[in-house]
């Protein structure tokens, strides 16, 4: 009944045709007789999955080609149609996945088809990223325990393993299951939280166009706000983010100054979050270059307000870009992380693409494609009908 093809001769009864893939999960192939019920197990072959970071535009694009929605004879079509092509093979030969984080979850439910992005983004690879703010999260707990001991800035660990939910090496199932959830009602709240957002960067690159500040007086700024910004939160609501990374290491303080009195443990923790050290913050400082890369435009005389998407991708950017393995992003941050002194300081451009290196990224799925050893082609021609 749930037997599927191609079907094998079984080796328990001797039935033609009667042993076919009943299932397929982590790295196992389950086969089951039609006929005698038999079950045979085969291990699948290992395999290592790059994985690489879309962007909410790139895949609203790629969701149009496949439903062939997208408007003839406007640019990039050639581009777009093969970059679909490649990711789709990428993910049936097990080369790669692309994983959904929580900055495309909220950008999906105030698109025009959320229900239907969401299972398309869930499907390249199966993979999703965990919560940016956690991978935040993270970070600053490292160093507060550096901090605390004494140890200086630490070395982080930044394996793609760490900021994926689940295991990446796994083969892709042969059924996915997803929950057919109604988030509109969050929609009209995360408009005005995005609206919000972007009028308050708007004025910003406003005030950089008017006053023309230098690229480094910027960042000294964006660099040294990390303590200005939690200590603010400690006494008020006004940045919500802040304010829970500063109760969660309270909570971490109190607990490692188990012999101290409140006041002594709120002293530790206002120290650290003075410590010069967490200007290395690897989120934190690649966000205050990007915000000093878009003071020095406004500066320079840029007319045009950064886009209303701005903010999610340097969200995106600060918490994922040290770890995946490649990053397609809109071509004015990827042009921004190509400029010095970012490109020498943050070390990403070389695992950024955009449409401005279009070619470049194909080329990239096309080498991730021919990755796949010839037993893993043979599995997936089998299981998945790609050749």
């Amino acid at each position: 009944m749930f037997e599927r093809a191609p079907f094998l001769d079984c080796p328990n009864c001797s039935a033609s045709d009667s042993l076919g893939i009943l299932s397929v999960g982590g790295s196992t192939l389950v086969r089951r007789c039609t006929a005698c019920r038999y079950k045979q197990r085969e291990a699948l072959p290992n395999v290592d999955k790059k994985v690489i970071y879309l962007d909410q535009f790139a895949l609203s694009e790629l969701f149009l080609i496949k439903n062939d929605q997208r408007r003839p004879n406007l640019p990039y079509e050639d581009f777009w149609k093969e970059a679909f092509r490649l990711i789709e093979r990428c993910v049936h030969l097990q080369q790669a996945i692309f994983p959904m984080s929580d900055v495309h979850s909220m950008e999906t439910i105030v698109s025009r088809n959320p229900t239907e992005l969401r299972l398309f983004t869930e499907m390249l690879g199966d993979a999703a990223l965990v919560n940016s703010r956690e991978v935040e999260s993270a970070q600053i707990f490292q160093f507060a325990k550096a901090f605390m001991n004494d140890q200086g800035v630490p070395d982080l660990d930044f394996s793609v393993d760490e900021v994926l939910k689940r295991d990446r090496n796994v083969w892709l199932p042969d059924l996915h299951i997803t929950v057919n959830a109604d988030f509109s009602d969050l929609a009209e709240a995360i408009r005005d939280d995005r609206d919000a957002g972007y009028q308050s960067l708007a004025k910003l690159a406003e005030r950089w166009a008017a006053e023309r500040p230098s690229f480094e007086d910027v960042l000294e700024v964006e660099l040294s706000s990390f303590g200005p910004v939690h200590k603010e939160a400690m006494v008020t609501a006004s940045d919500t983010a802040a304010r829970m990374s500063v109760f969660q290491l309270q909570r971490y303080f109190e607990h490692e100054l188990i012999d101290c009195n409140t006041d002594q443990v709120l002293e530790r923790l206002v120290s650290f979050l003075d410590w010069e050290g967490n200007r290395l913050l690897p989120h934190h400082k690649i966000s205050s270059y990007l915000f000093a890369a878009i003071a020095r435009k406004m500066a320079a005389g840029q007319k045009r307000a950064p886009n209303p998407g701005m903010l999610n991708d340097i969200r995106a950017i600060s918490a994922y870009g040290p770890y995946v393995d490649a990053m397609f992003i809109d071509k004015e941050c990827a042009t921004f992380l190509s400029e010095a002194p970012l490109s020498e300081e943050l070390g990403l451009s070389q695992r950024v693409y955009s449409l401005n290196t279009a070619e470049q990224f194909l080329e990239l799925l096309r080498k991730t494609e021919a990755t796949a050893s010839p037993e893993v082609r043979e599995y997936c021609a089998e299981i998945y009908a790609v050749e």
